[in-house]
Parts: structure tokens; sequence; C-alpha cells
């Protein structure tokens, strides 16, 4: 998810009465909604894929983590806070770790809902678990989340004995939106199978039911069909619920050019292991093959997306005379 979600988030469970179990509860929870996004630092680099969503987010960091967080919280306060404010009240370390762990653990779990999913067994697998559940940037969550946070902001200011209550409704309010919205992409996904009975699709065909900006009971459908993709829109409310866009994307993964472009780039490489519709368009202009790769959640044959990889062959790799080749593989920005 995008980071204000995440920040919204550990505010939020802080508002609960979170806040009330030690200093900087509050100011630690949103730090540790964030923490694991410290791979972002990998965002504008050529490893993007192959390092983004990995270590920060497996199972193992979720239990170290915590108490780098609680370390560095801890040193902030006796270095810093404690020096500019004598009387203010220590930190209790017991319940500072107990809010950087549930706040860590929101991450990546709220991380797994969306399409681009974590890889919660690294550093032991590089395996991708995606939920499909909600898209990276919520509106309707950033609306509740935020409500919550300034409502209970705004009674704890008034000293109100009942401050937490709003913040705990309306955190309800939202895990009840994000398990709709489960339960939608359930439903989503076979209402796509059983309208796509007639194009004898294979039960165990890859298939993607995405959730859409906004819109909860819209998503959009991608899947394996043969040796190309079909994509289209799945409407809930609509009979049928399905329409599929005309014209299919072929994959063009198995052109030998594509191959040479795997070996001869690390880069096209993590795009590969991280990639989960990947399709290749492969330009040849004289002495230069052109090897083009994107996925399919996030771009479409002319539209690029963020994960727009390219790889430059000369003619003698291209045509697997040759062990090396120059290529250039495109800058590229990481989503959330």
């Amino acid at each position: 998810m995008d980071n204000l979600t995440h920040s919204l988030v550990g505010a939020g469970l802080a508002a609960t009465g979170l806040r009330r179990l030690t200093p900087l509860a509050t100011v630690t929870m949103v730090i540790g909604a964030n923490f694991p996004d410290i791979d972002a630092v990998y965002g504008l680099s050529s490893r993007a894929l192959e390092l983004r969503r990995g270590l920060t987010h497996g199972l193992p960091a979720h239990v170290v983590l915590p108490f780098v967080l609680t370390g560095l919280v801890l040193l902030w306060d006796r270095a810093v806070r404690r020096r500019r404010h004598p009387a203010a009240p220590p930190v209790r370390p017991g319940a500072l770790l107990l809010v950087a762990t549930i706040a860590i653990w929101t991450h990546a779990a709220l991380d797994h809902l969306n399409t681009y999913g974590v890889r919660w067994l690294m550093p032991f697998s590089e395996r991708w678990f995606y939920g499909d559940t909600l898209f990276i940037v919520d509106p309707w969550l950033w609306l509740v989340l935020g409500v919550a946070v300034w409502w209970a902001r705004r009674r704890w200011l008034a000293e109100h004995p009942q401050w937490p209550r709003p913040a705990r409704v309306l955190m309800s309010v939202a895990l009840a939106y994000t398990l709709l919205m489960a339960g939608s992409g359930l439903l989503g996904r076979g209402t796509v199978r059983r309208e796509l009975a007639p194009l004898a699709v294979p039960r165990d065909a890859r298939l993607m039911v995405a959730p859409r900006l906004g819109a909860p009971f819209q998503r959009d459908v991608v899947f394996v069909q043969g040796d190309a993709y079909r994509t289209g829109r799945l409407d809930l409310l609509a009979r049928p619920a399905v329409r599929l866009d005309a014209a299919p994307v072929p994959a063009g993964m198995d052109d030998p050019a594509v191959a040479r472009a795997l070996a001869a780039s690390r880069g096209a490489r993590a795009f590969v292991r991280w990639s989960r519709f990947p399709f290749a368009r492969v330009v040849r202009d004289g002495d230069v093959t052109v090897v083009q790769l994107d996925d399919l959640r996030y771009g479409r044959p002319g539209r690029r997306s963020f994960a727009f990889t390219e790889v430059r062959l000369s003619r003698d790799v291209a045509a697997g005379t040759a062990s090396r080749a120059p290529r250039v593989d495109t800058p590229r920005r990481e989503a959330p």
C-alpha cells in the first residue's frame, strides 16, 4: 500500500488507546507502520525489482525490525528528548516493543493485499504472495482512517474521557471494508471462472482479478490462454459481469532473443522473477535487437509501466553467435 495509508493505520491504531501504553507510542507506531519500506532506497536503482519487498518484508525481518525500531526510539529518547525535557516521563521499553511490533506487522500484511505482493519467505525463498484485495491507493481507506485519527485527536486534546471510541469504531469500519473487499475478490474470481467456462480456460490457468481505483465492485481481469493473455473487466453489478477485450496480448516470451536478453542482463532476469504476467516485444533494427519487457498487471502494449525493462543486443548476440552483449536497462521507478 501507499505510505499515507500505512501512516494512517499506525496513527489510527495508536488512537484506539495504544498511545496510553508509553510516551512516544504514536510516533513509534507511525514510523513502525512504514519501517519495512527502508528498502525503498533501492526504488530508483536498477536493482529495484530484485530487492524491493524482499528481506525487510519477510517473516524473519518481522522478528528483528521491532527490536531495531525500539532501540532507535530509546536512543532518541535518552539522547534528545530527555535532555530537552528533563521532567518528561521516560518511555517504557516493553510497551514500546509491543507497539513497534504491532505497527511493523501491519505493513507487510497491507502490502500483501495488493497485486504487487510481498515475499513473506525471504531470505529462504523468493516466492511472491498476492492478495489482490485492495488497490495500492485506496481513497475509501484514506477517508475512514483519516477521520478516525482526526476525531480521536480532537477528543484527546479536549480531554474527553472516551477519546479512543471514534478511532475504535472507524478502525473497525476499515477492517470490515477490507474483509468485504477480500470477499468481493473471491466472489469475483468465482464469477470469472464461471463466465469463462465456454472458453475452456483450464482451472489451473493463472488468473488475476485485481481491484480498481475507487471502484469496489469493479475489477480488472487478466488470465493466461494458450501462449497469450486475455484482459478485461469485471463488474459485479452487471450481467454479464465479465467483458473481455477483443484482442489477446501475445506473451512473446518464447522468442529466442528474449532468452538471450535474459542471459545478458541481470535486470531482465530480476524482472522475470518479479513478474506475474510478463510479455515481451522484440524490435529488430539493423545491427541492434531491442527486447522490451513489461508486466500486464501495470502495463499494456504501447503503454509502459514503472517496471518496463529494455535490453539492447548486438546482431551477433541476438543471433546466438556471441556470449556477451552491450545492453541498456531502462531506469525504473518503484511502486509503493
